[in-house]
């Protein structure tokens, strides 16, 4: 994730690559420090829990899902609802728009890492009562 928008820090330093159960401390900008765990990794996803103290409860999934041909589709899929009264108006005054930039600048990152090509673009919100 770009780090002017979000830093990421893994809480125990381990050798190697992220694996389920590491643990990350967040700091993105315009809100508290939020922590999450690795609880699912496969060729194509991986996906963070919230722990305690994060704005949001629920997961965050980064997948790659393949297409016709030889293109895939980058995408964030996220099951969460505000962990206070006060994350939920933080989110709904900005920081909602915060958090969907962060995810488009490390998805673009990660296409322009991987020597692929933008063919569209599209967000959805689904807003449970």
């Amino acid at each position: 994730m770009p780090s002017l928008l979000a830093h990421f820090r893994r809480v125990r330093h381990t050798k190697g690559h992220t694996r389920v159960g590491d643990q990350f401390t967040i700091l993105m900008v315009g809100t508290r420090r939020g922590r999450v765990q690795v609880v699912e990794i496969t060729p194509t996803t991986f996906r963070f829990q919230t722990l305690r103290q994060h704005s949001e409860s629920g997961w965050i999934a980064f997948r790659s899902d393949p297409l016709e041909g030889n293109a895939y589709r980058l995408s964030v899929v996220s099951q969460v609802r505000a962990s206070s009264w006060f994350d939920r108006y933080a989110y709904l005054l900005g920081v909602g728009i915060l958090q969907r930039l962060t995810w488009e600048v490390g998805l673009r990152r990660a296409l322009h890492l991987s020597g692929g090509r933008k063919v569209g673009h599209g967000t959805t919100t689904v807003e449970w009562p």
